[in-house]
């Protein structure tokens, strides 16, 4: 799992770095932000949790059971998936006035199909994992992950407009979900159940809740955005290209934190320890590349994403920091005990932590500002849930956790940005 969320950021990344690299203005690639923003803000949060839920209860299921709710999770999947298709065909001036400020965004209805076809294929790597099938998940990973790019990236550099290439993801997404109901259709039992289905509704809900706090920050993040600017997709782009966690971090914290959440469920100490001996592999690979990355970003990033980009520079840095919050699994261990209600109403406090200073930040820092709250939101959203963990389950940070090496690394890494962007923090 861990090498298939990176080969999906990395693939991301890549794309990210070819379009400027290819001619393509400015202002499409902000239209392509824009339509990413609305698809993770309409399908992010009840994906996450769903995902969530099943990992954490999938092994409760008597195996006949099992067999049913693959096919039951794929109906729900594409009935919200279906839900949310319908609301952006019916009513797209409403969708561009809440997210984007602006009267129309390009390629929005080729988009709609894509998100329609993809979303539920998100279920592929978690039921390769959930059936032990590791071996699949890398080849996925890879085919699906090489073809977003070749899509992607061919039709530009045969000269062809932007659309080409989302009709190449409409194909990609349609043979990939094609894929999708012939594994559910060998692995499952095609019938519906009600009570399956109602229990993991029941137990995502939280999960499904939290999901969306957490994606209405970013969501919220690109609102301010565009309200501040106007709309502007030049701004816009600058902000999502500087606003991404390395892929590194982001795969390997993610994956390993979903790879987590069925252990927790069979036998809660050797989890504990599990998560903190290879939390601590995570630690050596992942602080030192963040180090290095932070230091030399004003040479590496404008080299990458072309000098029309600079502007992303210190808000990339900023994202950075997040990984001394990222590489603690406290949620983790939450969620895997099931107790998903507190990690609801501690991400409200993170929601609105982050607002308020979002909109105290952004007229002394512009885009900086919002990425700062961000990265302070997030901060204190995991101060709670450390807290909550030890006085709740009696579980303090030490246990899953190596404290030593975790405070070495986050005082180097907070004291590099410091020192880079000194002048940048003293605004009154």
């Amino acid at each position: 799992m861990q090498a298939f969320q990176l080969l999906r950021q990395g693939s991301f990344i890549l794309g990210a770095i070819w379009l400027p690299n290819l001619g393509l203005e400015q202002e499409v690639i902000g239209a392509f932000e824009q339509l990413l923003y609305i698809g993770y803000s309409l399908s992010f949060f009840w994906v996450a949790g769903l995902i969530q839920g099943l990992l954490s209860s999938y092994t409760d299921f008597s195996p006949q059971d099992r067999q049913r709710f693959l096919f039951n999770a794929y109906g729900l999947f594409m009935g919200l998936s279906s839900l949310v298709f319908i609301v952006m065909l019916c009513f797209p001036e409403f969708i561009f006035s809440v997210f984007t400020k602006s009267q129309a965004v390009p390629y929005y209805y080729l988009f709609c199909f894509y998100l329609l076809l993809n979303t539920p294929t998100f279920l592929l790597e978690n039921i390769f994992l959930l059936k032990g099938k590791y071996r699949n998940i890398y080849l996925y990973g890879f085919y699906s992950f090489f073809a977003y790019l070749t899509v992607l990236i061919l039709p530009l550099i045969l000269g062809y407009d932007f659309g080409y290439a989302l009709a190449g993801l409409i194909l990609m997404a349609l043979l990939k979900h094609i894929y999708l109901l012939g594994l559910i259709r060998k692995l499952g039992f095609v019938r519906f159940n009600f009570f399956l289905l109602r229990t993991w509704i029941v137990l995502s809900t939280p999960l499904i809740l939290y999901a969306f706090l957490g994606g209405l920050m970013q969501t919220f993040d690109g609102w301010i955005i565009n309200y501040w600017y106007n709309g502007d997709p030049e701004k816009f782009a600058i902000f999502r290209y500087g606003a991404r966690e390395l892929p590194l971090v982001l795969a390997l914290s993610a994956a390993f934190g979903s790879a987590m959440l069925p252990e927790m469920r069979k036998n809660r100490e050797q989890a504990l320890q599990a998560i903190r001996k290879k939390s601590l592999n995570l630690f050596h690979l992942l602080f030192p590349l963040s180090f290095l990355l932070l230091a030399f970003s004003d040479v590496w990033f404008p080299f990458l994403f072309t000098k029309s980009f600079e502007g992303s520079i210190i808000i990339f840095d900023t994202y950075l920091i997040i990984v001394c919050s990222r590489l603690i699994f406290s949620r983790t261990i939450l969620i895997g005990l099931q107790d998903n209600k507190m990690v609801l109403y501690i991400s409200v406090a993170e929601l609105l932590i982050n607002i308020g200073l979002s909109f105290y930040f952004i007229p002394h820092l512009g885009l900086f500002g919002v990425a700062l709250a961000t990265l302070v939101a997030f901060s204190v959203e995991k101060v709670f849930l450390c807290l909550y963990l030890w006085y709740r389950h009696n579980i303090p940070l030490n246990k899953y956790t190596n404290i030593p090496w975790w405070s070495i690394y986050s005082i180097v890494i907070i004291f590099l940005f410091i020192a880079k962007y000194i002048e940048k923090l003293s605004f009154t």
